[in-house]
């Protein structure tokens, strides 16, 4: 959005295949971001209907409360939809 660079915009010359990214990271968001030149596993690995599980480590600038934990439990409204959690 925005005319803003994307990470496929880094790597639009990396390789003579089509890459794909496996997910995606946030404009703030630090990680790593897995590229693959299979789109059938980008697909897989990426989409909720195939029910891949992902595990996030997060760092934060406070604790975090007891009501935190119950409105993270009870799942959360991002920009690009509802995400729950499994534990």
């Amino acid at each position: 959005p925005e005319g803003r660079k994307t990470v496929m915009n880094l790597v639009r010359k990396a390789c003579n295949e089509r890459i794909y990214p496996v997910g995606r990271l946030d404009r703030n968001t630090t990680g790593v971001l897995l590229l693959t030149n299979d789109g059938a596993l980008a697909e897989k690995l990426a989409h909720p209907s195939h029910n891949i599980k992902k595990v996030y480590q997060i760092l934060l600038d406070r604790a975090i409360s007891e009501e935190d934990y119950t409105k993270i439990a009870e799942g959360l409204e991002l920009e690009d939809g509802e995400i729950k959690v499994d534990k």
